[in-house]
């Protein structure tokens, strides 16, 4: 499909704040990623070889230590982004955001990990007699262990000041701020398209997606061409503006 100078020029402008959000948006597949390895993990566990409790721990300090890690990369990437495209109102969300226990707990973890292994001192086990086997697992984290983190900033030293002594299970803080994540994805979606013009909206339905019916193929960029010289039909590309096909579809598809 062939477009006018007009459109491929206001797309390669687009994309520079496209590029911004599409880091977002990596950032927050990676972080996806590593939840439904989690969910998997102690959702099967009785189909894992785990005979001692050290392999679960073991297993249970990579995967979490990952999710952690992830999840810290795309809030530090958003605010990244809002300082890039100057969206203030969006910066001060955020910030409210890492005001809330569960982030407070994912910053403090990912501060831990990073000089020490995750403390994981227990685990709780749900048993199905009727289908005979463990059907999950809780880890659970020693809060004293935490307290030993005497390099952590002023803002964990305040936060591990609130936390009651004995264990916490790591179980309910992740599927907290994996909840949370998802709507901080939300909110920064929303606010990108509000820099998204209507034109830009329309062009990418009508000359980008509208592929997605024809054999599941999408363009992954756009080029621009001219015709050989004393060659009739015969083109050569003298630019191209290459875009993740996802975060279109993440942006303007109807199912995302």
């Amino acid at each position: 499909m062939e477009i006018d100078e007009t459109e491929f020029k206001d797309f390669k402008e687009y994309n520079i704040s496209l590029k911004k959000y599409t880091n977002v948006f990596d950032c927050y597949r990676n972080y996806k990623k590593s939840e439904e390895l989690i969910k998997k993990y102690i959702e099967n566990i009785d189909d894992y070889d785990t005979q001692k409790l050290n392999d679960i721990y073991r297993d249970c300090k990579y995967l979490f230590m990952q999710n952690i890690m992830f999840g810290r990369i795309f809030i530090d990437n958003i605010k990244s982004y809002c300082k890039q495209e100057e969206r203030f109102d969006l910066k001060k969300e955020v910030l409210n955001f890492e005001k809330l226990d569960e982030i407070k707990m994912l910053k403090l973890l990912r501060d831990y990990g990073q000089h020490f292994s995750l403390p994981f001192s227990n685990l709780r086990t749900s048993y199905s007699p009727s289908q005979e086997k463990t059907t999950g697992i809780e880890p659970l984290i020693s809060v004293s262990e935490l307290r030993k983190n005497v390099t952590s900033n002023t803002q964990n030293k305040m936060y591990l000041k609130s936390l009651n002594e004995g264990e916490i299970s790591i179980v309910d803080y992740f599927k907290n701020w994996s909840k949370l994540i998802d709507e901080l994805l939300l909110k920064v979606k929303t606010d990108f398209l509000l820099l998204t013009d209507l034109n830009i909206k329309q062009f990418v339905l009508s000359k980008i997606l509208c592929f997605i019916d024809m054999g599941n193929y999408i363009p992954v960029g756009l080029a621009k061409a001219e015709e050989v010289n004393n060659h009739i039909g015969i083109y050569q590309q003298i630019e191209f503006i290459s875009f993740d096909e996802l975060v279109l579809l993440h942006l303007f598809g109807t199912n995302y």
